[in-house]
């Protein structure tokens, strides 16, 4: 699934070729992808402008010069992808946005767990689908009240988007790991301490995500992403004590973490 990091690279990428460009034409190829009406997208986005695009965690939304929000989320597979001629997409495009000056836009989606939306607002589409704050931007205090002091398991409290709109499972264990919390701990068992450390530990991470552009190869030899997919056939070894990597399963989500640095409490 295309996780923050990514979905930046697509903001910027759309806000650099599409802003100020007007739509001709939208072609849908397959409706499966859309939440809303198909008129409803052509009515509200068809002969108007692009407006530079925001993302809230992992999603986009794109105002267009109606007034009107094309509010875009990729799902396992979705991309975006610029093409020129308007009856040759690329493969897998489920929606076409033909632009009057050429240089198409592609909503791509292979296995169409992606979604398309439109609304008046991006307040309104962020409010429905409960998001948060981005977790790039939101601040201390608000990620701190969005925690609470809930009974949850803490990685999947950081899964929550309405604690921290675009966390996603890689960065969630490596939050945790970077944290050296255990990802299974209850909120409510932490210490101030380790509630600030893992929003300080987001950020940098987040941070150095798109200081690469969403390259996980290129980030730093320590990450535990590196050490994901781990098996006993063929472990990994964490770069900070040696101790091996582990897998389990949180809220039916896959977890890795080193069992040294996040020991088990008891």
């Amino acid at each position: 699934m295309p996780e923050l990091p990514e979905v930046e690279m697509f903001r910027r990428a759309l806000e650099e070729g599409a802003t100020g460009r007007k739509l001709r034409q939208l072609k849908v190829y397959d409706a499966k992808v859309l939440r809303c009406q198909e008129t409803q997208l052509v009515e509200g986005l068809v002969g108007h402008f692009f407006h530079p695009p925001q993302r809230i965690g992992k999603y986009l939304f794109v105002p267009f010069s109606s007034g009107q929000v094309l509010l875009i989320h990729f799902g396992l597979t979705g991309s975006l992808a610029f093409f020129d001629e308007a009856e040759d997409p690329p493969r897998f495009t489920r929606v076409a946005f033909l632009m009057e000056s050429g240089n198409h836009l592609a909503y791509v989606c292979p296995r169409k767990f992606g979604r398309l939306d439109i609304g008046p607002d991006v307040q309104s589409l962020q409010k429905a689908r409960q998001l948060a704050e981005d977790a790039y931007t939101i601040s201390w205090e608000d990620f701190e009240h969005h925690l609470g002091q809930t009974r949850r398991m803490v990685k999947t409290v950081l899964l929550d988007q309405s604690v921290a709109a675009g966390v996603g499972n890689w960065i969630a264990d490596e939050i945790l790991f970077q944290a050296k919390i255990y990802p299974e701990r209850r909120v409510a068992d932490l210490s101030a301490e380790e509630k600030r450390r893992i929003f300080e530990k987001m950020k940098e991470i987040i941070q150095t995500a798109l200081a690469v552009e969403g390259d996980y190869e290129a980030l730093p030899a320590q990450f535990l992403i590196h050490r994901r997919g781990w098996t006993q056939a063929s472990p990994a070894f964490c770069e900070n004590c040696t101790g091996e990597t582990e897998y389990i399963k949180v809220g039916g989500r896959a977890t890795y973490f080193c069992g040294v640095c996040q020991k088990k409490p008891g």
